[in-house]
């Protein structure tokens, strides 16, 4: 696996969890 496909998997990942988990994300933060 390329770096760049890693990354875009991350990305993908990252907003996924932000989408569904952004309130509580903000709060732990």
């Amino acid at each position: 696996m390329s770096i760049i496909s890693r990354k875009m998997i991350v990305k993908k990942f990252l907003h996924v969890v932000m989408s569904q988990h952004g309130n509580l994300f903000m709060n732990t933060l």
